[in-house]
């Protein structure tokens, strides 16, 4: 099985994808802008219900898992501060990793009898 190592564009942590996973959602929105790492922060997504106010985010039936995943508040209790950060999705790209093989000829799986 064949793995791909990724870097976070905004904090810059290496991920690891196996073979035939899209991608891997980076845990960096987990952390508040006080914070360094997710352990420093606990944080919770906030359920706004109503007109979009403050905190800000649209929060469409929550209820129902119905809420957009890309634009959530969250809360920070260890340090009293909400913010909000976008997600940040990291799209393997399998047929650029695969073309940057060596040849099979320079493979030690390749046999020649």
């Amino acid at each position: 099985m064949f793995e791909m190592k990724v870097k976070c564009p905004r904090c810059g942590a290496i991920h690891t994808i196996r073979q035939g996973s899209p991608g891997v959602l980076c845990n960096c929105h987990l952390v508040c802008p006080y914070g360094d790492k997710p352990s420093d922060c606990n944080v919770t997504e906030v359920n706004f219900k109503g007109d979009l106010a403050w905190p800000t985010g649209l929060h469409v039936d929550a209820e129902q898992e119905g809420d957009d995943v890309m634009h959530i508040t969250y809360y920070c209790s260890v340090h009293d501060v909400y913010y909000y950060k976008t997600p940040v999705w990291i799209e393997a790209d399998w047929e650029k990793w695969f073309s940057r093989r060596a040849p099979e000829w320079a493979r030690m799986s390749h046999k020649k009898y």
